[in-house]
């Protein structure tokens, strides 16, 4: 049932502060999470997204919580995949409930924490990754949401959850 155990709490919305320019070397905050792994911490919204073992929790500039969603059911879902799209504007975030072939995905805003959308099409929830565009060697190029099914991989429009198109990779395409 899509939707169903979650927690999630949303925020006013408030103007995104500028990226700084550099990082200075006075300790603003420090915070203790039970993160994955080094990808964990994305810039996001008015402040940073951390991915947690059951969703992903938002936190503005100076550290404090803004929004969260968590996947509180029993057995816990886990969290597969965090993804920032849209300039840092949308929050994409992909569970797995361990059940052979079951999980769901949700584009959430970055700055208030809304849904967007939400879905348990198989290729989208079990699936999901980020692919860079072309000239991606550029670390400000676009990433775009993409999905894999079999021989084909769609775009996903993150603000939505929308198809936006769909084509066929010739074999061999990994």
């Amino acid at each position: 049932d899509p939707g169903r155990d979650f927690d999630a709490t949303t925020a006013a919305g408030i103007p995104t502060p500028p990226i700084p320019g550099a990082l200075g070397f006075e300790k603003r905050f420090a915070l203790q999470l039970d993160v994955a792994d080094e990808h964990a911490v994305l810039a996001a919204g008015a402040g940073f997204v951390a991915r947690v073992p059951d969703g992903v929790r938002a936190f503005d500039s100076a550290g404090q919580p803004r929004w969260h969603y968590l996947h509180n059911g029993q057995p816990r879902w886990k969290t597969e995949f965090v993804g920032v799209f849209d300039d840092g504007a949308t929050v994409v975030v992909g569970f797995n409930s361990g059940a052979h072939m079951a999980g769901e995905a949700v584009g959430l805003d970055a700055v208030t924490g809304e849904l967007l959308w939400r879905t348990d099409k198989m290729s989208v929830a079990l699936t999901v990754d980020e692919l860079a565009s072309p000239g991606a060697t550029d670390p400000a190029a676009p990433f775009y949401l993409t999905v894999a099914n079999g021989s084909e991989v769609a775009r996903i429009d993150t603000r939505t959850g929308n198809e936006l198109w769909q084509t066929r990779i010739p074999y061999p395409h990994m």
